[in-house]
């Protein structure tokens, strides 16, 4: 199974796990990909759209994965039946669509989450503080010029606290800071400069510009 760079990523992150929901599975290429790998035993497959449900379902009985891969409608999971999962993957949504999901009061928290944000993603790391999780690993990729950050993260008994800047970028982003994580806080340093000469309010301009060269600047030994 061919799959983009970006759910290679999420699905590097996961380590030998018995049942994973993956929520918004779309055509189920992470599943298929998933168990193909052996990274995982069972998957259930979520989408809240029945189209992309049934073309799931099609490409499951192609590589014959109907054992090991379960289709299932639900909005976010809400109708999922099972409570005995040890992973969680959600990719490809915003950042309040992934709190909403999370959100949810049968959560089975000893789950490992593994996110990968399209905006919002210091509300997602916000929202795993609040609710004591600890982000234990972070991946940054780009695909098809497009930036990503991959989180994963595992329930504790007490709140870990991060700074803002951890939030803005990741606690794990910031310490291993890649070629591909300095570029991208480059270019969004340069395009903020750029706009500052015809913005006629640049407090918030010059703020995020802060940010982002506190990113890069970013010293991991003094931060310890």
């Amino acid at each position: 199974m061919q799959i983009s760079l970006r759910l290679e990523a999420v699905a590097s992150l996961v380590e030998n796990a018995n049942i994973l929901i993956d929520v918004g599975s779309d055509h189920a290429l992470l599943p298929i990909y998933l168990i193909e790998k052996g990274l995982s035993k069972i998957v259930y497959a979520i989408d809240n759209k029945t189209k992309p449900l049934l073309n799931a379902k099609k490409n499951i009985m192609e590589y014959g994965y109907n054992d090991f891969i379960f289709p299932v409608l639900s909005d976010g999971l809400k109708t999922l039946e099972i409570n005995t999962y040890d992973y969680i993957t959600i990719a490809g949504m915003g950042g309040e669509t992934m709190i909403d999901i999370l959100s949810f009061d049968k959560l089975n928290k000893d789950a490992v989450l593994i996110l990968e944000p399209q905006k919002n993603t210091d509300l997602i790391r916000k929202f795993l503080m609040d609710n004591n999780y600890e982000i234990v690993d972070e991946l940054f990729i780009k695909d098809n010029d497009h930036y990503y950050p991959i989180i994963k993260a595992i329930h504790r008994g007490m709140k870990i606290e991060y700074s803002k800047l951890e939030l803005s970028f990741g606690p794990i982003i910031l310490k291993s800071k890649t070629a591909v994580f300095e570029e991208y806080l480059n270019k969004n340093i340069s395009k903020l400069e750029s706009s500052l000469k015809d913005a006629k309010s640049k407090t918030n301009l010059l703020n995020k510009i802060n940010l982002f060269k506190e990113a890069l600047n970013y010293d991991s030994k003094r931060h310890n």
